[in-house]
């Protein structure tokens, strides 16, 4: 064997050997070098640097449990780490990107599905809703702990309000991060209340509510009770909501997230 075909030989073992460590690099050692928003808990972290568990997740009032995570290795391409989570426990699947240079962390094409019980600790709700909501993140980027872009869709299934037997079909809301706030366009397909229009919420929490409903002949008369009471008579089976105010201290909370784009 020639000096320059050991060499190589040594090259080859040397990158297989750190490739190898570093495969089997527990992960709780590369956590400590990324800073994770402080209403993140992560419990029970398990497994290498290549894939492992997670047995509990929380961030604020959301809990996971039992959430699976593996490398993707193209992404070392980019001097980056990439991870998808699964979890059945609510139907979760994230891609997450964490740089390795700025420590930003990007989502991207990702999914968590709730119940709407996450609605029971509002108290401005006379009704209580029912359903499922699917929450599909095309991309939210997180740079210094504060979120720097966020477009998201929401998906509330099976709509309905709890107490009563009938479904109003399903509806939308499309999240677009803006320089002066949040604008959510909010839309049904097909349901027996139909709703269209918009909501803009403020850096400083103010917010304005433009939305425009319409009932169908089949719809529950308790429900239209609701809307009589909560919204003003436009027409025919026709209602609309037009408000202005500043959103609750926990909805100001979730609004510092955003204090880089003020």
């Amino acid at each position: 064997m020639s000096k320059k075909q050991a060499l190589q030989t040594l090259a080859i073992f040397i990158s297989v050997l750190l490739f190898s460590l570093f495969a089997n690099l527990p992960v709780r050692h590369v956590l400590q070098f990324v800073e994770l928003p402080a209403d993140i808990k992560i419990q029970g972290l398990q497994g290498s640097i290549m894939a492992g568990r997670v047995q509990a997740l929380s961030y604020q009032k959301f809990h996971l449990i039992d959430v699976d995570f593996e490398i993707q290795p193209l992404c070392f391409l980019k001097a980056g780490l990439c991870y998808q989570l699964q979890s059945e426990d609510k139907e979760l699947l994230v891609n997450f990107e964490v740089n390795l240079f700025s420590q930003n962390i990007s989502i991207n094409q990702s999914q968590i599905v709730l119940d709407s019980e996450i609605f029971k600790d509002i108290p401005q709700l006379l009704a209580q809703p029912k359903g499922q909501l699917a929450i599909e993140i095309e991309n939210l980027t997180f740079a210094d702990l504060k979120i720097s872009g966020l477009t998201a869709k929401v998906d509330w299934t099976g709509a309905g309000i709890q107490g009563e037997d009938q479904l109003l079909g399903n509806y939308s809301a499309q999240v677009v991060q803006q320089a002066d706030g949040l604008n959510i366009k909010l839309s049904d397909q097909d349901s027996l209340l139909t709703l269209t229009g918009e909501t803009d919420v403020k850096w400083s929490g103010l917010y304005d509510v433009d939305l425009k409903f319409e009932t169908r002949p089949t719809l529950n008369k308790p429900v239209i009770s609701v809307l009589e009471m909560t919204t003003k008579k436009s027409g025919l089976n026709q209602f609309s909501l037009k408000r202005s105010g500043k959103v609750s201290p926990a909805g100001l909370r979730y609004l510092a997230l955003f204090e880089l784009n003020k």
